[in-house]
């Protein structure tokens, strides 16, 4: 009997063994089973952030969609008219350049350009001009020149009026009488 006794407690003694290497095992696999559960809660976060972030992209880009279109037609608009002003400045130009060619091609009697009435009215001071000493016979000293006149004030001039295309000057040239 004291050897069934002794196999007993070598029984118990094993099975308690057992029982504490099996907990020490349970609570390795416990700890690594909360871990993984950390893990995987972190991962669902990560995703709940992101989808997120994901529905705010998507509410802006359903914004630019709308904005978009508005700045760039805004902007087409803009950058049409200066190019319109652009071009028109250029017709205008051409316009100038080409009626003074005409102008160039007439004799000197109907070569007048055409006049716009300036916006201010402009006072005209004449020319200073030089006048050549009349010769003398010979042996005759010539008298000194008079210091030409320097005009102080000029009168205001009166506005022109505004000649529209030189087809208007010939007719108003070719419709007065000549008075001689």
């Amino acid at each position: 009997m004291g050897q069934t006794q002794s196999q007993a407690e070598t029984l118990r003694s094993d099975i308690a063994d057992f029982r504490s290497g099996t907990a020490d095992k349970i609570d390795k696999v416990e700890s690594a089973a909360n871990k993984l559960g950390e893990t995987i809660q972190r991962g669902r976060d990560r995703v709940a952030q992101v989808t997120s972030r994901m529905a705010k992209l998507e509410a802006f880009s359903i914004r630019m969609q709308h904005d978009i279109p508005i700045i760039f037609n805004t902007i087409f608009v803009i950058l049409s008219l200066l190019f319109a002003f652009v071009i028109w400045t250029q017709v205008e130009m051409i316009r100038n350049y080409t009626a003074r060619w005409r102008l160039l091609g007439q004799g000197e009697e109907t070569a007048t350009p055409p006049v716009e009435t300036p916006a201010l009215p402009v006072a005209v001071v004449p020319p200073v001009l030089t006048v050549a000493p009349p010769e003398l016979p010979a042996g005759k000293p010539a008298k000194p020149a008079k210091p030409a006149k320097v005009v102080k004030k000029a009168k205001p001039a009166k506005p022109a009026k505004a000649v529209k295309s030189t087809k208007a000057v010939k007719k108003a040239k070719s419709s007065k009488p000549a008075n001689k």
